[in-house]
């Protein structure tokens, strides 16, 4: 299995906690030859489908055809993880309960199931082949269902240790586990059938 430069970044422009560009790894470049210049974005997996019509190429593929710099300058600026972004692992290690621990550990395990199903769904934008299409499928139902654990968790966590009942995980967290997968995959190299935590 090919694997993606972790050097690129998705250039769709987001409107999360604050204005920015998609901080996940771009897989593929949408390109079309307009009035002679060659025009061409970089975009993840999720996103790979705006410019709509245009031709779809890894970027490995066109990096080999035509120039293409690694954080290439783009308007705006780009969406990185915020002080307030809620560290897991730190906030596994203060625990003071053990239904605490519990939900700060589910939060991380979403956070590696978030991680790998966005390699595949990169890697599946960049080789949309069969044998790529059981891996997405699978990472995505991994990611399911840690979130649905996540979310579990939290739920047992307000009840047991704050007497709240039907908490609803709050988006911040969602946000945090979003943000710290896009480190992930920014940061680690991808083995073959996962992402690699070592």
């Amino acid at each position: 299995m090919e694997e993606e430069s972790n050097e690129f970044l998705c250039e769709v422009f987001l409107r999360l906690y604050r204005p920015g560009h998609c901080p996940f790894p771009g897989t593929v470049v949408r390109h079309m030859v307009y009035r002679g210049k060659q025009l061409r974005t970089i975009l993840c997996g999720e996103h790979v489908g705006v410019f709509e019509g245009w031709e779809t190429s890894p970027i490995q593929v066109y990096r080999e055809r035509h120039e293409l710099v690694p954080d290439d300058v783009i308007l705006g600026v780009r969406i990185w993880p915020s002080p307030d972004i809620t560290c897991f692992e730190e906030s596994a290690s203060n625990s003071e309960t053990r239904t605490e621990l519990n939900m700060w550990t589910a939060m991380h395990r979403a956070v590696k199931s978030h991680a790998c199903w966005r390699y595949w769904l990169g890697h599946y934008a960049a080789y949309p082949v069969p044998v790529n299409r059981g891996p997405l499928q699978d990472s995505y139902g991994n990611w399911q269902r840690a979130k649905d654990h996540a979310e579990g968790m939290y739920r047992t966590y307000a009840r047991e240790d704050h007497g709240q009942e039907y908490a609803e995980l709050p988006e911040g967290f969602l946000h945090s586990i979003a943000c710290k997968a896009a480190e992930n995959l920014r940061s680690r190299k991808v083995s073959q059938g996962s992402v690699s935590h070592g």
